[in-house]
């Protein structure tokens, strides 16, 4: 049995969700981890996910000086 985690997120937090889309709008600058729960010990459950993340890149141009 994995030990659970220190803290907890609700961020994006789902109960009875069948499919759909979850958007995570808040940033929280730690490690995050994904945890799925099925708590139908006789039934198995399929699971499909795919993540996409939109980073911000600044770039610093310095200008010369005459």
């Amino acid at each position: 049995m994995v030990n659970p985690p220190s803290s907890c997120y609700p961020v994006g937090s789902r109960v009875n969700y069948k499919s759909g889309t979850v958007e995570v709008k808040e940033f929280i600058n730690t490690t995050m981890y994904l945890a799925i729960n099925n708590p139908d010990f006789n039934h198995g459950i399929n699971v499909s996910i795919e993540i996409v993340a939109i980073v911000k890149e600044t770039q610093l141009v310095m200008a010369e000086n005459q």
